[in-house]
C-alpha cells in the first residue's frame, strides 16, 4: 500500500470517524519520497490532522499547508456526508475517491504508481472512472473550468496529468 487510506477503512468507515495526519515521517507501507500535496490529499479523506513540526517548515511549504487546509474546509462537508466511493487501488498506477453530495463531487486522486509520474500510455494522461454520476449531465471543474459530460467521466474517465512534482490532486466538480 502507498499510505492510501486502507480501502477497508474507505468502505466500512463514515469518514468522521478516521483521522488521517500530515507529518514529516515517511509512509510505513510505502516510504518513497512523496510531496505535500500527496500527504493532505491522502489525509483529508477523513478528518484531516497536521502532526508534523511547522516551525522547520519554510514559508512556502506553510503556504502550500495553508491552502491545502483552506481547500479541505470548502469540501470537508462532502467528505464527512456524502457517498465515497473508491476508485481504482493503490496497487495501480492512479487510485482515489470519490465523494458525492447533492451536485458537488469531490475526487482526492494520487499518482501510486512510479514516483516520475510517466504515464502507462506515454503522451496521455492517467484516468479515473468516476461511479454514480448522471451519463447525461455535464459537471464543471471549478479550478479549471473544464466542462465534462457525466458518460464521459464514467466510461473514459477523469484526466490526471501526474509528474515527479505532481502526485495528488483534488478536484471538485458541479453539475450544472
Amino acid at each position: 500500500m502507498t499510505g492510501f487510506r486502507s480501502r477497508a477503512t474507505v468502505v466500512a468507515v463514515t469518514p468522521v470517524a478516521p483521522s488521517s495526519w500530515v507529518t514529516d515521517a515517511p509512509g510505513v507501507f510505502d516510504p518513497r519520497p512523496r510531496s505535500l500535496a500527496f500527504r493532505f490529499v491522502n489525509a483529508l479523506c477523513g478528518v484531516l490532522g497536521i502532526g508534523a513540526d511547522l516551525r522547520t517548515w519554510t514559508p512556502e511549504r506553510r503556504a502550500e499547508a495553508a491552502e491545502w487546509i483552506a481547500r479541505y474546509k470548502e469540501v470537508r462537508d462532502v467528505i464527512h456526508h456524502g457517498e465515497a466511493r473508491l476508485l481504482g487501488t493503490p496497487e495501480e498506477p492512479s487510485c482515489g475517491v470519490q465523494y458525492d453530495a447533492g451536485d458537488r463531487t469531490v475526487v482526492a486522486a494520487l499518482s501510486t504508481g512510479r514516483l516520475d509520474g510517466a504515464p502507462l500510455v506515454p503522451g496521455r494522461p492517467a484516468r479515473l472512472r468516476l461511479r454514480g454520476l448522471e451519463p447525461a449531465a455535464r459537471y464543471r471543474d471549478t479550478a479549471s473550468g473544464t466542462s465534462y459530460g457525466g458518460a464521459h467521466l464514467l466510461h473514459y474517465g477523469l484526466p490526471f496529468a501526474w509528474s515527479a512534482d505532481h502526485d495528488a490532486d483534488l478536484v471538485v466538480l458541479v453539475r450544472e
